[in-house]
C-alpha cells in the first residue's frame, strides 16, 4: 500500500485586492502518495497555482492562507516558521516554475544558479557544486554544459531554460517536485521531450510529482490521479484511466470534449460555453451552474458536496446525490 507523502486538507487562500477579496483556493483536499504522480488540472485562475504557492510558502505580502493543513510526512508546513520551511524548500520539496525566463535571475549564470542548493542545503563547496550542477545540466539534456554553465538566462531558449530550471530544482533531489506549468509556451517537440525527461527523472529518483497544467494532454502522459480545480474548488477526483473513460462532472467532460483527437473528424473544436467566474464574486449555489447544460433549480441556490462513488471516485455535483456524502 502507498503511503501518503503529503496530504493537503481543507486548504484556503485568499488575495487581498482593492477590488476585494480573492478566494482563489477554498477548501481544497487531496493526496500525495510517495512515488505518485498527481495532477491538479484546470482553466487559468482556477487556483492552481495558488495551491502550489502555498504550499511553499510564497504567497508573498498579498496572499495568506487562512485556513487548513499541508501535511509533510506528518508535520504540517502551515506551522512552521520562515526558516524552518527554507529548510525543507529546495531540499525536500521544489518547485519548477511556470516561466523560466522569468524565474531565473537574469544577472547571474544559469550554472551558478542551479548549484546554489548545494551549497545552502548540502554545504558543498563552490568547486563541488560546480561539478554536480554540470552533472545534472547534463542530465536534463543541455549540450555541451561545462560552458553552458557560465551562460546567463538570455542565451537559452525557452526549452533549455525550463530544463535548467527543473535541474535547479531536482539537484538536491527532493522527495516531491511541484512542477508547474512545466510544458506552457513550449513547442510541440520540446513538450515531449520535458514529459519524457519528468517521467524518467521521476523513475529513476523516485520522487513524488504534483503535476499542475490545463492540458489534460500532459496529464494523460503523466499522472497516476487526477484533480480537476474549478473557481477555486476540486470538483472531480480519480484514477487517470477513470476520469477519461467516464468522467463525472460536467465540467470535466466539457474539457475532455474540446481535446482534439487524431482519430475523430470534425469541423471545429467543442468549448464550454461562458468563463471562469470571478473569485471576488463566486455565483451562489453551485460555482460552475452558470456555464452547465445540466443545471437544476438546485445548483443556482446550493452549493453540492463532495459525494463519493467508490474508494477512487469523488465528484462535487448535484447529478450524484443520494451517493455517499463526505
Amino acid at each position: 500500500m502507498m503511503q501518503k507523502l503529503i496530504s493537503v486538507e481543507g486548504l484556503a487562500v485568499r488575495f487581498f485586492t482593492r477590488k476585494g477579496t480573492v478566494r482563489a483556493v477554498d477548501g481544497v483536499s487531496f493526496d500525495v502518495d510517495d512515488g505518485g504522480i498527481v495532477g491538479l488540472v484546470g482553466e487559468s485562475g482556477c487556483g492552481k497555482s495558488a495551491t502550489a504557492l502555498s504550499i511553499m510558502g510564497l504567497l508573498g505580502p498579498a496572499g495568506e492562507t487562512t485556513s487548513g493543513s499541508v501535511r509533510f510526512k506528518g508535520e504540517d508546513l502551515l506551522r512552521l516558521s520562515p526558516k524552518e520551511m527554507r529548510q525543507i524548500r529546495g531540499k525536500e520539496i521544489s518547485m519548477v516554475f511556470q516561466e523560466p525566463m522569468s524565474a531565473l535571475n537574469p544577472v547571474r549564470s544559469v550554472g551558478e544558479q542551479v548549484a546554489e542548493p548545494l551549497k545552502i542545503h548540502l554545504g558543498l563547496s563552490g568547486g563541488e557544486a560546480r561539478l554536480r550542477a554540470i552533472e545534472m545540466l547534463e542530465e536534463v539534456g543541455i549540450p555541451d554544459a561545462a560552458s553552458r554553465y557560465d551562460q546567463y538566462p538570455h542565451q537559452f531558449s525557452g526549452g533549455m531554460g525550463q530544463r535548467a530550471m527543473i535541474a535547479m530544482a531536482l539537484i538536491c533531489e527532493p522527495e516531491l517536485l511541484i512542477a508547474d506549468e512545466p510544458t506552457t509556451a513550449l513547442d510541440v517537440t520540446i513538450q515531449a521531450q520535458i514529459i519524457s525527461l519528468l517521467h524518467s527523472l521521476r523513475e529513476r529518483l523516485h520522487m513524488a510529482v504534483l503535476l499542475i497544467t490545463h492540458d489534460f494532454g500532459v496529464v494523460a502522459e503523466l499522472c497516476d490521479v487526477v484533480n480537476v480545480m474549478y473557481a477555486g474548488v476540486i470538483v472531480e477526483w480519480g484514477n487517470v484511466v477513470d476520469v477519461f473513460d467516464d468522467p463525472l462532472h460536467p465540467y470535466t467532460r466539457g474539457l475532455l470534449r474540446s481535446m482534439p483527437r487524431a482519430k475523430r473528424r470534425q469541423r471545429k473544436l467543442e468549448v464550454i460555453g461562458g468563463a471562469v467566474p470571478s473569485l471576488i464574486e463566486l455565483p451562489q449555489g453551485c460555482r460552475f451552474h452558470p456555464r452547465c447544460e445540466y443545471v437544476t433549480k438546485r445548483c443556482f441556490s446550493e452549493e453540492p458536496p463532495i459525494f463519493q462513488l467508490n474508494d477512487d471516485r469523488l465528484v462535487r455535483c448535484w447529478l450524484f446525490e443520494g451517493r455517499m456524502k463526505l
